[in-house]
């Protein structure tokens, strides 16, 4: 059995050294297990990428949320100061928003 060098670098030399059909077995096992182990590797890590993705996917969608939650109370307290001349109640307004800013971010 001849290997091409080029297209299987790492098991050409091993290879090169099986003499006889009990070394050749010999390989061809260790072989098998440690492709068996490299596969069961990547798969692991494979399961721990698709959760890291989905974990990451959670946070954006409530980095949205926020940002969402952020652009609504900014544009009613920028629509309440422009609202009224009156700076007392412009002033109660904004704090009265802010204030329910300030709750929504402790929960």
């Amino acid at each position: 059995m001849d290997i091409d060098p080029t297209k299987a670098p790492r098991t050409h030399a091993t290879w090169k050294k099986a003499y006889d059909v009990k070394e050749l077995a010999k390989l061809m096992v260790e072989l098998s297990v440690q492709l068996e182990v490299e596969l069961n590797v990547a798969t692991v890590n494979e399961v721990f990428a698709e959760n890291k993705v989905h974990i990451l996917e959670k946070e954006l969608e409530k980095a949205n949320d926020r940002i969402k939650r952020l652009e609504e109370i900014i544009n009613r307290a920028s629509l309440a100061f422009f609202s009224d001349a009156s700076h007392r109640k412009v002033s109660i307004a904004m704090h009265t928003i802010l204030e329910e800013f300030t709750r929504e971010d402790k929960l």
